[in-house]
């Protein structure tokens, strides 16, 4: 009880602080300009302006960024739009909103509806730990404590709800609904890197309705931009993508929170050779992954799937090439089903509980003693310790490779 209370008060402060943190943003000039959300207004104005051929031109995204901004961008150049075609379809009701009431008001819808995503994902994480009360408290006050939520609200970033359909694509799968799946793995596709692990887990769980109805909302997503946008947009897309990758402001590859930002700002001039190594883990990380889940496709330890699911997103995320801080806000998915898989199955799960409670006071540590700013260190806090934590949770998910203690029939403890 006095641990509940502690963790409360902790993250009490963690939440005040964040929100105070947000409100002192909003108030700087050029606050909402000057966000990721302006990159998506970039693309959409694009669209809405007649110049969708040329949405993937470095040189019309910049004078177009000007124009969304004012006449004043980013201080470290483009901030471009490089997400998949479909990406610039599907928000043309904001890039309508912001062409006509503004970005500001375009930027306050998206978060509202950021702040409905987060609060979804509080919701399924406890109703998956199975807790009310104080603990259910403590669950939602975690997910507006950890840090790359408020960074995804700060922003107007995608990953809340990418984090919100792969949480819903699992339970939706469990629960035998294939079209509300194929639906969440279509989102997923905003950051085409999660696809491939999620698949190979429909594969592995022979989910066969989930993957044809999957196959056909993929078929719409690569049409229907190449009828909306021109033929040539996909082309225009591969050819361009890597190449805008540097004009991504402070968004560059060596400030990404994984293997490939560590080892830039290890050797910085070895760039080329990095990204082959990024790459290259990606693979084997995908490969490591299917050899397990192909001896896993029906784990009577794990009846509902949780733990194989959650060593699918962790896996998704720790060998990503391409991730953000922002985008760690997916990692409460593995937090949450690995939690919950050791309460079901009455294994010790308080040290992991620590583990997961850990992540938001360490971020704010981080952001008080402001180590972020030290630009010459190769090794930043709270960037890198996402790796380690990443691989910790992988460490903590031992059982999902190895037989472990525990019956899937001992029943869930109680709600506390």
């Amino acid at each position: 009880m006095r641990r509940l209370t502690a963790a409360l008060l902790v993250m009490w402060a963690v939440v005040l602080g964040n929100g105070v943190t947000f409100a002192g943003r909003l108030r700087w000039p050029h606050a909402v300009t000057s966000t990721d959300f302006s990159s998506y207004v970039t693309g959409w104005w694009m669209v809405l302006h007649g110049q969708a051929r040329l949405l993937y031109d470095q040189a019309a995204q910049t004078a177009a960024q000007r124009v969304v901004m004012g006449g004043a961008p980013f201080d470290d150049g483009l901030m471009a739009f490089l997400y998949p075609p479909y990406v610039a379809v599907a928000g043309l009701p904001l890039g309508i909103a912001a062409d006509r009431f503004g970005e500001p008001a375009a930027y306050a819808l998206w978060t509202a509806a950021n702040l409905i995503f987060a609060a979804r994902l509080a919701w399924l994480a406890a109703d998956e730990l199975d807790v009310d009360g104080r603990a259910r408290l403590l669950v939602w006050l975690w997910m507006f404590a950890f840090f790359p939520v408020l960074s995804n609200l700060a922003l107007g970033q995608l990953s809340l709800p990418l984090a919100l359909a792969a949480f819903e694509l699992f339970r939706a799968v469990r629960d035998g609904r294939a079209s509300k799946a194929a639906l969440c793995l279509a989102v997923l596709a905003i950051k085409p890197q999660l696809v491939p692990p999620v698949v190979m887990w429909l594969i592995a769980r022979r989910a066969w309705p989930a993957l044809r109805r999957s196959a056909v909302a993929g078929a719409a997503l690569a049409i229907v931009p190449a009828i909306a946008l021109g033929p040539r947009v996909w082309l225009e897309y591969f050819r361009h993508v890597h190449t805008l990758e540097r004009f991504f402001a402070p968004g560059l590859p060596v400030n990404m929170v994984n293997l490939r930002g560590l080892l830039l700002r290890l050797a910085p001039g070895a760039e080329p050779r990095i990204d082959g190594i990024a790459y290259v883990v990606w693979a084997l990380s995908l490969a490591g992954l299917a050899l397990v889940l192909s001896r896993r496709r029906a784990d009577p330890r794990d009846p509902q799937g949780r733990e194989t699911y959650a060593l699918v997103i962790a896996v998704a995320l720790l060998g990503n090439p391409h991730l953000f801080n922002q985008e760690v806000a997916l990692a409460m998915v593995p937090f949450a089903l690995h939690l919950a898989s050791l309460r079901a199955r009455r294994l010790p799960w308080r040290p992991f509980a620590l583990f997961v409670l850990a992540w938001p006071p360490a971020y704010a540590l981080a952001r008080l003693c402001n180590l972020t700013a030290t630009a010459q260190s190769p090794f930043r806090t709270p960037v890198d310790p996402v790796l380690v934590g990443l691989a910790l949770l992988l460490l903590a998910m031992r059982q999902t490779i190895r037989p472990s203690a525990g019956s899937p029939t001992d029943p869930a403890p109680g709600r506390s």
